[in-house]
């Protein structure tokens, strides 16, 4: 087919739905194979994320701590990724992916229930434990605050041992940025009551919304449509560059002047994958790992501390491919494909669910997702592949703070926090660390995400030629 014909099919791509062949997981184009002397693949996939939480918080009543509600949170997501992949050489095939975020909207509240405003009523009962650190630890403090609470208090480094160090909560004499005007709370300060807070990233305008773009080669050392004894075994490795524009919590992210999208990492992504046709179904099996250090232009949190600001992501995908309808001389072909995924990831600092509204990065604590897939694959002629499918899934519940508040670095058993003798812990300390923030990093005060359900929806459509 020649390209001015392909043309008007790519234009129709750019305006469908789309995602990843779900049934081609081991697919491999290849290039001067016989008399087939060059393949490319120009593909368009559209994907639709939607992601609903609760956070809840460590609380101290009644000398038990307990989980208690505090937020519902929520996002939605558009993604349009353009992609190409050459074949090289036998089953060797070179790949870029370009992803363009249309539009990431994020937005929380209090659950229902809980309230920012008159901690005096009904004994306190149902106020946000968050709203109450603002009052009692927010400067300037806010001015629904109740003026008869204290501004301040002690807390215990380690409230599990009474005889650990005292140190005072007041966003002054820690030394920490703990609510004050480096660290203004959005949750508060634009809807103290409801306790909403909403952001919005990507977008065509300047290019805000283009992603971290990939590069990467797949190579297929094993084919079974070379050798029908032998299964397909697919090696990949994908570089992920951290090309946009990275999301910042302290920038005010809206309608009219959006954020970023970009995780401001380099990641290296190796992947396995085997499968084997019989008859009409066609098991198969992928392992992968990502392995992400933070680049120039990650945010400081990150970049200062790379070695928890890195990430560690574990992948294993098992599923089968029905066919129950193929013709090889005509390249028709429409498959099923069922899938279970399973993820790991590791402790990491970085963008969380509750960034946009406390305006910091915060340590996410270890976490799995597991989701399930259902797809539809249509192939029908040689140079036109089309396929749809969804994912429903959930993560496992995990807290998205807890640094730690220094580290034993000389051995000695004793952490270094006081190094000026005023009984305030310095954040310069040699052995604090710079990242802890007490109000919501101290064990008994740390926030949890809870209940998590995502929706996938997506399609992809491929030109080959």
């Amino acid at each position: 087919m020649r390209l001015r014909c392909l043309l008007p099919l790519l234009w129709a791509s750019l305006v469908l739905p789309a995602v990843a062949p779900a049934a081609e997981i081991t697919d491999v184009i290849d290039a001067a194979d016989g008399d087939d002397p060059f393949d490319a693949n120009i593909e368009v996939r559209y994907d639709f994320d939607y992601r609903q939480s609760k956070i809840t918080r460590e609380s101290s009543q009644n000398g038990v701590n307990v989980l208690v509600r505090e937020l519902d949170f929520q996002q939605m997501t558009h993604t349009v990724t353009p992609r190409l992949q050459v074949g090289a050489w036998h089953d060797l095939a070179l790949f870029a992916d370009f992803p363009l975020v249309i539009y990431d909207q994020r937005w929380g509240q209090f659950s229902t229930g809980v309230r920012g405003d008159d901690p005096m009523e009904s004994n306190g009962q149902g106020y946000s434990t968050l709203a109450y650190d603002r009052c009692r630890y927010g400067d300037p403090r806010p001015g629904f605050c109740d003026p008869t609470q204290p501004a301040s208090a002690s807390v215990r480094t380690d409230p599990s041992d009474p005889n650990s160090e005292i140190y005072t909560l007041d966003g002054q004499a820690t030394g920490y940025p703990v609510l004050n005007s480096d660290t203004t709370w959005d949750l508060f300060d634009t809807n103290h009551a409801a306790g909403s807070y909403r952001s919005v990233r990507g977008g065509f305008n300047n290019l805000v919304g283009f992603g971290d773009m990939d590069i990467g080669l797949a190579w297929a050392p094993l084919n079974q449509e070379r050798s029908v004894s032998q299964p397909t075994w697919v090696l990949r490795f994908k570089y992920t560059i951290p090309t946009g524009k990275v999301m910042n919590p302290i920038e005010t992210a809206s309608n009219a002047n959006p954020g970023g999208v970009g995780l401001g990492l380099h990641q290296f992504t190796w992947s396995t994958a085997f499968a084997h046709r019989f008859s009409v179904l066609e098991p198969y099996i992928d392992v992968a790992y990502t392995f992400g250090v933070p680049g120039a232009n990650a945010l400081p949190d990150l970049r200062n501390d790379w070695v928890t600001a890195s990430r560690h992501l574990g992948q294993i995908t098992a599923g089968v491919e029905v066919v129950p309808y193929e013709n090889k001389a005509l390249d028709q072909r429409f498959a099923i494909d069922l899938r279970g995924v399973g993820i790991y990831h590791g402790q990491q600092r970085t963008y969380t669910e509750l960034s946009d509204a406390i305006n910091e990065v915060t340590l996410r604590d270890q976490y799995s997702t597991f989701y399930g897939h259902l797809g539809f694959f249509f192939s029908a002629a040689r140079f036109i592949r089309f396929d749809i499918g969804a994912n429903i899934g959930t993560d496992t519940n995990h807290f998205i703070t807890g640094e730690k508040i220094g580290t034993d670095k000389d051995g000695n058993g004793i952490l270094q926090l006081d190094e000026n003798g005023d009984g305030a812990i310095e954040r310069s300390a040699t052995e604090s660390n710079p990242f802890y923030n007490p109000v919501l990093d101290t064990p008994g005060r740390r926030l949890r995400v809870e209940e998590t359900l995502f929706v996938n929806a997506m399609a992809h459509l491929a030109l080959t030629f």
